[in-house]
C-alpha cells in the first residue's frame, strides 16, 4: 500500500496504538484476582446452539460493539410460562438477554433450512431485509444497507465482494441476524438505510460440538460445511470448512425508444439474452478464544474465502429506423471466467473493570479482497455496416483495509455510559485492460482508450459517545454524538486526475422508551447518518460492458446524508409480539443514475449524481409468535411513499411512488419430528432517480424432517410460483426503455444435518423455532427500567 506523508503519520500512529495495546494487555491480564460479582466466564456465557434449543442469548461477539442495551425493569421474572420453560433447557451458566432499545434480532439456528442455507437465504428471513438473486440487498425496500460482522466494517461485506460473501458464507455460521432500522451513535457513521450486523458463532458450550452438513439441487447446485469447536471452560478452539456450488440461468429482454429531438424522429430497438453462470465457493476460518482470568480475554479469528465463477451468454440485438427497417443487427456471444477471494484477520481483547458495569473492549482488523474476471466478446453483424469483431477485457480489483477501534463503558449514576472510536484506513485499486482481438489469428491489441488504471485511499477516524439513563419509572433514553472526519484521494492514473476531498460530519442519534404496562411500551428514535459512494462509482473512466451499454463513476460524487425518525408501539405477550411503527426519512445528495448515449449516439452511458433531496415514509405491522401449539407466524408488511427531487437536463423533475413490501412466513410443525414452512416475500416498487422497478413477488416452500437429534433432512423449494421476473423502467427527455431480467425460476433442493455430539434427551416438542425472531427489546417486557 503506498503512502502519503499524510498516510505515513496515520500508519505511524496505528503502529503506536497497537504498541501501547500490547503494552497494556500483558499488565491488565496479569490482574487474575476475580471482583467480587463475577459473571460466567465469557466462553460459558452462551446457550448451547443444539438443534431444538430455542432460547436466544445475546452472543458475546455482539456485546463488543452493539448499541448500549436498555436495562431490564425490575420486574425480572419472566413475562410467560413458556420463557421459564425455556429457560429450564439451558445446561450452560449465561445471563438471559438484556433489552435492546434499538434492533430486532433474527434467530436461524433452528430454522429447518439453515444448515443448507448461504447467509443470503438467511437474511431473507430477517426482518424487513430483502436479498435478490444477484445478492444486492435493501431494508424496508431501500438500499444503501450497511452489512457489518459481529459489529464492525469488513471488506467481505462491502462493494462487489459483499454478494459474493454472502452467498458463500454458510448460513449455519450465524449465531444471530441484528436488524438496527435506526442505529445508535455507537455504530459506524454509514447505514443511511439501517444496518444489518451478522453475529457469528464463536464461544460454545463446554465439551466437543460438530456439525456436518450437505445437499444438492436441481440447478445442479451442491454445498457441504463443517463445524467444529472444543471448549475446555477457559478456550475454545473452533474452526470451519465450506463449500458450495451453484449454477443459475438467466434470461432477459429490452425494449427501447429513442427519441433525436434534431430530427425530431423516434427510433426503437429489441434486445434479448441467455446466460449460464456457474460459481464455486469454498471457505475456511479458525478462531481462538481465551479467558486469561475472570476479568480479561483474548481472541484471534481468521477467514479466507474464494469463489471461483464461470459464465456463457448469448444475446441477440435490432435496432430500426424511423420507417421501422432494420438498421443494425448483430449477435453476441460473451464467455468468462473469474476469481474473488477475500480474507480477514482479528485480534480482540476485553477487560472488565472493577466497577460495575465497567468493560474495554478494543478490536483490531485486517483485511483483504481481490477480484479477478477475463471475458471474451464476440460480435456478429447480419445488418449495417459495421464489420465483425471480438474484444477481450481484463479486470482486477483489490480491496486492503486496516480497522482499530476501542470501546469503554462504564456506570455512572443511574446511566452507564458508552465512549469510543474508530480509525480505518482503505485502501481500493482497479486495473482495466481491454484489447482488440483479431477475428482470423487472435493476435491482441491493447485499446489505450478504454483501458484505464484507478486507485482510491479513504481515511475515516471517528469517536462517539453515547449515555443511556432511565427517567422516573417509565422512561429509558438513550442518547449520543457521533464525529467523524474522512479524507478522500482519487488518482485516475490512466487519464492523470487526481482529486482530494476530506469533510468533517456530526452524527447525533437519540432513542426513547416508554412502558406503558407489563407487556407493552412506546418506543421513539432519530438518527442521523450517511452513505459513502463506492470506489466503481467515484471512478470516472468508462468502462465499456458490451458494444451498446457502458458506466463511469462520478469523481464529484459526495456522501448521502438520511434524517431517520421512527416512532412505534410494542405488545408482547404468550409468546406473541404486535408491533406498529411509523418511519419518515429525508434524503439530502441523494444518488440518482443518469443514462444517456456517447459514441455518435451507439452507447448508452450510465453512471450516477446527487440528485437533490429525497423523503420517504410509511408504517409498518408486524405480528409474530404462536398461534396454536402447532403454527408460529411471522407476518410483517410495509406501506411506504417515496418522493425523489432530481435534475434533467437543467429541469427539476420529481417523481414519487406509493410500494408494499411485505412477508409472510408460516411455520407449522406436522408431527415433533416434522416441519412444514412456506414463506413469502412482496419487494415494493423503487424509485432510481430517471424511472423504477416494478414489483417483485416470491415464495419459498420448505419441510423438515428429524430422524434424531443427530440427524435430519429438509426439502425445499425455492420460488415456487416461478414469480421471480423483474422489471426496470428508464424514462428520461429522450430514451424509453423496458428491461426484464429472470434469475434461475423454481428450484428444488435436499439436505441433511449430522451432529455426532447432539444430546440424545428428546427436545421440546413446544419449541417451535422457524427461526427465532426477538423484538427491538430482545426478550420479554416489563414494567418499567430499573
Amino acid at each position: 500500500m503506498t503512502l502519503t506523508p499524510s498516510r505515513n503519520l496515520r500508519y505511524l500512529s496505528c503502529s503506536v496504538a497497537v504498541s501501547a495495546l500490547m503494552a497494556f494487555a500483558p499488565a491488565a491480564l496479569a490482574q487474575s484476582a476475580p471482583s467480587q460479582a463475577t459473571p460466567a466466564p465469557a466462553a460459558q456465557a452462551q446457550a448451547p446452539a443444539t438443534q431444538g434449543n430455542a432460547i436466544a442469548t445475546q452472543p458475546a461477539a455482539s456485546a463488543q460493539s452493539a448499541p448500549q442495551p436498555e436495562q431490564p425493569p425490575q420486574t425480572a421474572a419472566p413475562s410467560n410460562a413458556d420463557d421459564i420453560d425455556e429457560i429450564t433447557t439451558v445446561t450452560v451458566a449465561g445471563q438471559r438477554p438484556r433489552n435492546r432499545i434499538d434492533r430486532e434480532v433474527y434467530d436461524p439456528k433452528d430454522d429447518p433450512d439453515t444448515p443448507i442455507s448461504s447467509a443470503a437465504d438467511a437474511l431473507n428471513k430477517a426482518p424487513g431485509v430483502n436479498v435478490d438473486p444477484e445478492g444486492n440487498i435493501t431494508l424496508r425496500g431501500k438500499e444503501g444497507v450497511q452489512v457489518l460482522i459481529d459489529g464492525k466494517p469488513s471488506v467481505m461485506t462491502q462493494g462487489e465482494m459483499r454478494a459474493a460473501t454472502l452467498q458463500s458464507m454458510s448460513a449455519d455460521d450465524i449465531d444471530s441476524i441484528e436488524v438496527i432500522t435506526n442505529p445508535s451513535a455507537e455504530f459506524g457513521a454509514e447505514g443511511g438505510s439501517g444496518i444489518i450486523n451478522l453475529v457469528m458463532k464463536r464461544n460454545r458450550r463446554p465439551g466437543k460440538t460438530l456439525g456436518i452438513n450437505f445437499g444438492g439441487g436441481s440447478d445442479d447446485s451442491r454445498n457441504a460445511s463443517l463445524s467444529a469447536a472444543y471448549n475446555s471452560g477457559r478456550s475454545t478452539l473452533s474452526g470451519g470448512l465450506n463449500y458450495r456450488e451453484m449454477n443459475r440461468e438467466s434470461e432477459s429482454n429490452t425494449i427501447r425508444e429513442r427519441y433525436n429531438p434534431n430530427t425530431d424522429t423516434t427510433t426503437r430497438g429489441e434486445s434479448s439474452s441467455s446466460g449460464k453462470n456457474q460459481m464455486t465457493n469454498s471457505g475456511v476460518s479458525a478462531g481462538w478464544d481465551i479467558n486469561v482470568n475472570d476479568n480479561d480475554s483474548i481472541g484471534v479469528q481468521a477467514q479466507f474465502n474464494k469463489m471461483d465463477r464461470d459464465s456463457r451468454s448469448m444475446n441477440t440485438s435490432t435496432d430500426f429506423n424511423a420507417a421501422g427497417d432494420p438498421s443494425n443487427a448483430f449477435t453476441s456471444e460473451r464467455v468468462s471466467s473469474g476469481e474473488r477471494q477475500n480474507g480477514s484477520f482479528r485480534f480482540n481483547f476485553n477487560h472488565k473493570g472493577d466497577q460495575d458495569g465497567e468493560t474495554f473492549k478494543t478490536d483490531i482488523r485486517l483485511s483483504k479482497s481481490e477480484n479477478t474476471d477475463d471475458s471474451m466478446t464476440t460480435q456478429l453483424y447480419s445488418v449495417g455496416t459495421r464489420p465483425d469483431n471480438r474484444t477481450q477485457q481484463q479486470r482486477y480489483d483489490e480491496n486492503e483495509a486496516i480497522n482499530i477501534s476501542v470501546d469503554y463503558k462504564r456506570r455512572i449514576g443511574d446511566g452507564e455510559l458508552a465512549v469510543g472510536g474508530e480509525f480505518d484506513v482503505g485502501k481500493n485499486t482497479y486495473d482495466n485492460l481491454y484489447y482488440d482481438v483479431d477475428l482470423a489469428n487472435g493476435d491482441r491489441t491493447l485499446n489505450t482508450i478504454r483501458s484505464n488504471r484507478f486507485i482510491l485511499d479513504q481515511d475515516e477516524t471517528e469517536a462517539y459517545v453515547t449515555y443511556q439513563v432511565p427517567v422516573g419509572t417509565k422512561w429509558t433514553v438513550l442518547g449520543g454524538l457521533r464525529v467523524e472526519h474522512t479524507e478522500i484521494t482519487i488518482n485516475q492514473v490512466t487519464t492523470n486526475l487526481h482529486r482530494t476531498n476530506s469533510y468533517t460530519k456530526l452524527h447525533p442519534s437519540l432513542h426513547l422508551s416508554y412502558y406503558l404496562t407489563d407487556n407493552s411500551k412506546l418506543r421513539f428514535s432519530y438518527s442521523n447518518r450517511i452513505r459513502r459512494p463506492g470506489a466503481n462509482q467515484l471512478n470516472p473512466f468508462i468502462v465499456y460492458h458490451n458494444e451498446e451499454n457502458a458506466s463511469s463513476g462520478n469523481p464529484d460524487l459526495k456522501p448521502q446524508t438520511t434524517h431517520s425518525f421512527e416512532g412505534g408501539y410494542e405488545y408482547n405477550k404468550d409468546g406473541r409480539t404486535f408491533t406498529l411503527r411509523g418511519f419518515y426519512r429525508k434524503d439530502e445528495d441523494t444518488f440518482v443514475e443518469r443514462s444517456y448515449y456517447i459514441d455518435n449516439n451507439t452507447v448508452l452511458l450510465t453512471t450516477r449524481e446527487n440528485g437533490g433531496e429525497g423523503q420517504s415514509g410509511g408504517i409498518e405491522i408486524a405480528l409474530n409468535g404462536k398461534v396454536t401449539d402447532k403454527l408460529n407466524i411471522d407476518l410483517r408488511g410495509t406501506l411506504s411513499y417515496d418522493e425523489l427531487n432530481t435534475r434533467r437536463g437543467g429541469v427539476d423533475i420529481k417523481s414519487d411512488a406509493t410500494s408494499v413490501n411485505g412477508r409472510a412466513r408460516l411455520d407449522y410443525r406436522l408431527t415433533p419430528a416434522d416441519r412444514v414452512q412456506l414463506m413469502i416475500n412482496a419487494q415494493g416498487k423503487q424509485l432510481t432517480g430517471q424511472g423504477y422497478n416494478d414489483p417483485v413477488y416470491t415464495a419459498d416452500l420448505s419441510y423438515s424432517h428429524r430422524f434424531s437429534n443427530k440427524l435430519s433432512m429438509n426439502l425445499r423449494v425455492q420460488d415456487l410460483f416461478d414469480s421471480g421476473e423483474r422489471k426496470r423502467v428508464i424514462q428520461t427527455e429522450t430514451l424509453n426503455q423496458t428491461s426484464y431480467s429472470n434469475w434461475g425460476g423454481r428450484t428444488f433442493y435436499i439436505g441433511f444435518s449430522i451432529n455426532p455430539f447432539a444430546r440424545t434427551a428428546p427436545t421440546n416438542s413446544d419449541d417451535m423455532g422457524g427461526g427465532r425472531m426477538r423484538g427491538p427489546g430482545g426478550g420479554g417486557f416489563g414494567g418499567g427500567p430499573r
